[in-house]
């Protein structure tokens, strides 16, 4: 890392620092108009000992912190995640998040925490002493500062059972440059590579603190930086088929005075929008279509940097949510064919091409949402987007507004914003139905989570509910399924803008199961077509672009 001068400003621009010391010295000579040595050695050992000071007096920052909400558990795991740095960075403390909220690190013996990189080489190791103090909500230990390359990472570290724990479903920040993209574990209290993926933000155990000049530091490389629209991002087009885009950037005033920027279509190349400047909170407005934007920075009429973002579309975007059968607990995992289906990670705001497992729902294996992805881009000829943020074993109450999950659907809509997204899918009831959760006091619930997620939305969001209440567990009895039955069928038919969704109790007499509740191959299919038949109606409303 490049050392630092007091004004926060980065040494780097010097081919090294040897450099950078002589180009001072002549600067001193010259000024001094003098030939003294030792006023000369004098004032390098200062300038020496000032730049010292001020590379050691660089801030460590939490890398990724646990802000709402969680679940929590114990036991003998290694746990933890896999995350990505956008630019190379310095681990200077490895630690433990204070799961009890006590100030006591409730271990039987010091923690191990390790981070590997993505082919399993472990790049640094630390043991938390239990005498550790609490800071920020972890217990962290210093270590030897350790340089990660940029790219993917792992971190883990060993639990036991009746020990602090670790939380799991959390809603988590990360400093610039820190991306969270999966949870992982491993069985056993021997510190291990976590490989058993967990989707959603699970087994948040371990945390770790970066050097702030890093994480905060703007890309100097380029003048030129691209905010919005992000990769694969996908826009809810309106009533006559459009959407407003927003366009932002960041460039450096002193290599560059202004951004332009045009819009192509990506599958012909042709020009949608030609070269124009960009502007604050600038909003472009497109027909359903999958885009390519580029960009140029201009300094007195000549291009200085070129950025382009290759894929965009205006479209259909769904919120997904509920339990397991929502949550990428079927199998195997199913791929998007089209190109133009993409998924976000409600946690983050990152899309990705929309494969198998979801990032943001919590298992790891298969979906409906790839398939269906690729029946509405083939039958609508429209980008398609999903929001996925399911939770496998979760009763509806979980979903209400004072329930654990409901900051996820919170977050999920807000980041989608206002009318960003066509409809809620929700696809939940098994746990209700081993509860012997009434018919009524499902629809309340339920019903609750719909009121409370169009105020947060700020708009009526319309919701699917899909007819699912089956689970083999004795205490599922066949009363219990058909009063939970019941009680999504009353929601549909009393609280406005609710439609049917598809019905899968009948999956486990058809073949259509992988185990004893979850869905294989073909039920995945299925159930993605009962979606797609499910939305039908609602696309009909759906008119021709504006000329």
């Amino acid at each position: 890392m490049a050392p630092r001068l007091s004004d926060g400003k980065s040494l780097a621009f010097c081919d090294d620092f040897n450099h950078y010391v002589k180009m001072q010295i002549n600067a001193l000579d010259y000024a001094m108009n003098t030939g003294s040595k030792i006023m000369k050695n004098i004032l390098v050992a200062t300038l020496l000992f000032a730049v010292t000071v001020r590379a050691a007096e660089e801030t460590p920052l939490p890398a990724l912190t646990v802000t709402t909400g969680s679940n929590s558990n114990s036991g003998d795991f290694v746990v933890g995640y896999r995350f990505t740095l956008d630019k190379p960075m310095t681990v200077t403390a490895l630690g433990m998040t204070d799961q009890n909220k006590d100030g006591k690190l409730n271990e039987p013996e010091p923690v191990e925490v390790a981070i590997w990189d993505a082919t399993g080489k472990q790049m640094v190791t630390a043991k938390v002493p239990l005498t550790a103090t609490a800071d920020n909500g972890a217990f962290y230990i210093a270590i030897e500062p350790v340089k990660l390359d940029a790219g993917s990472h792992v971190i883990g570290a060993v639990t036991h059972k009746g020990g602090e724990g670790f939380s799991y479903d959390s809603l988590i920040e990360a400093v610039p440059g820190v991306r969270w993209e999966e949870g992982r574990f491993e069985r056993g209290a021997a510190l291990v590579f976590p490989q058993t993926k967990r989707q959603a933000s699970s087994y948040f155990g371990p945390v770790f603190k970066v050097l702030a000049s890093a994480a905060t530091a703007v890309n100097t490389a380029s003048p030129l930086s691209v905010t919005q629209p992000t990769e694969r991002a996908i826009f809810q087009r309106d009533a006559h088929g459009v959407a407003e885009v927003t366009v932002a950037v960041t460039i450096s005033n002193e290599q560059a005075d202004m951004v332009e920027v045009r819009v192509l279509d990506r599958q012909t190349k042709a020009t949608v929008k030609d070269w124009a400047k960009v502007t604050a909170g600038m909003k472009l407005t497109l027909p359903t279509g999958w885009y390519q934007f580029e960009f140029r920075a201009m300094k007195a009429g000549a291009a200085v940097a070129t950025a382009t973002v290759e894929r965009v579309g205006v479209g259909e975007v769904f919120v997904t949510c509920g339990q397991s059968n929502s949550a990428n607990h079927g199998g195997p995992q199913q791929k998007a064919q089209d190109d133009r289906v993409s998924s976000c990670n409600f946690q983050n705001g990152l899309w990705q091409h929309g494969d198998d497992p979801q990032p943001g729902a919590s298992g790891g294996g298969g979906s409906p949402w790839a398939l269906l992805g690729d029946h509405l881009v083939k039958k609508y000829d429209a980008p398609v987007g999903f929001i996925c943020l399911g939770v496998g074993s979760t009763p509806v109450s979980y979903w209400t507004p004072t329930g654990k999950g409901y900051p996820r659907l919170k977050q999920a809509l807000q980041l989608a914003g206002m009318h960003g997204c066509r409809a809620v899918l929700w696809h939940q009831g098994e746990s209700d139905s081993i509860a012997g959760t009434s018919a009524e006091n499902y629809a309340k619930m339920l019903g609750e989570a719909i009121t409370q997620s169009r105020k947060d939305a700020g708009w009526d969001v319309p919701w699917g509910v899909a007819l699912a209440s089956f689970h083999p567990a004795k205490e599922a009895t066949a009363e219990r399924q058909a009063a939970v039955v019941e009680g999504q069928r009353k929601v549909i038919a009393t609280v406005a803008g609710v439609f049917q969704g598809p019905e899968t109790d009948s999956f486990h007499t058809r073949g259509l199961l992988k185990d004893s509740v979850h869905f294989n191959a073909q039920g995945l299919a299925a159930h993605a077509q009962g979606w797609a038949d499910a939305l039908a109606p609602l696309m009909q409303t759906q008119a021709e672009p504006k000329p």
